[in-house]
């Protein structure tokens, strides 16, 4: 038989485990909030300038991180889902991005040692990559622009997707590209150049490991080439869709 003060108990019980599963995303802007070490379950950070964010700050549970300027220090950590995006700002030594999170740098400086893994996807459109990036076991990266590491290594079944222009396989032509992706195979030793998508030059080696001051992709890697339309081509579509556009604007009343 429950007795009354046995039931207060019970209730009670269960209000303490309600409260311990009870999660609430927060949502920091900072220098203006006081940083946290982490964030977790579906939290936002801005780091904007002047701001923060201490050694081993960790980016986990599908949470959302923007830096637009500011600090970060080393062993910056992005796991378990999470998203963060890189438009500027300073990120210290031995950045990581794993466990199926998704990292996008359109600026920003890293200052060495960024590490792609475990099912982890990289955009990479501007910034500086400082001394050394890896991407490894299975993860993607999608490379347009920026400045490359001094040595970028691309290994272990991972995929490499270059977007850009005037591609080259040991200084000919590669012929049958298009805007969709297009895998290439490579020899050991072969040399893959051309233009990423801002200008940047590249020269990509196809090697069965990484060596220091080269961007290398080994055997066990994908690489896929994507073109982008040349200016003359962009031009021409233009010109000869304008007068369409025209004709169909001044028939509206």
């Amino acid at each position: 038989m429950i007795t009354k003060s046995s039931f207060k108990l019970i209730i009670a019980a269960a209000i303490s485990i309600t409260l311990v599963n009870t999660s609430h995303a927060f949502d920091y802007v900072i220098p203006t909030d006081t940083a946290p070490s982490d964030t977790t379950l579906d939290d936002t950070l801005i780091l904007n300038a002047g701001g923060y964010l201490g050694s081993f700050f960790t980016a986990r549970d599908s949470s959302q991180v923007t830096i637009n300027d500011g600090t970060v220090d080393d062993f910056f950590i992005a796991t378990n889902t999470s998203q963060v995006f890189i438009h500027g700002g300073t990120i210290g030594h031995n950045a990581s991005i794993e466990e199926s999170s998704t990292m996008h740098i359109t600026g920003g400086t890293f200052a060495s040692t960024v590490n792609a893994l475990d099912f982890s996807t990289v955009y990479i459109s501007g910034g500086d990559l400082g001394e050394e990036f890896t991407a490894s076991f299975l993860s993607t990266v999608h490379l347009s622009g920026g400045t490359i590491s001094d040595t970028f290594s691309v290994n272990d079944s991972s995929t490499l997707n270059i977007t850009g222009s005037n591609f080259k396989l040991i200084g000919s032509p590669i012929l049958g590209l298009s805007t969709t992706p297009t895998e290439i195979t490579t020899g050991p030793g072969e040399i893959i150049t051309g233009l990423l998508a801002d200008g940047t030059a590249f020269s990509l080696i196809a090697s069965a490991y990484s060596t220091p001051n080269d961007f290398t992709i080994s055997a066990s890697a994908t690489l896929n080439l994507i073109l982008i339309p040349e200016p003359t081509t962009a031009l021409l579509f233009l010109l000869t869709t304008l007068p369409f556009l025209t004709r169909r604007l001044t028939k509206q009343p």
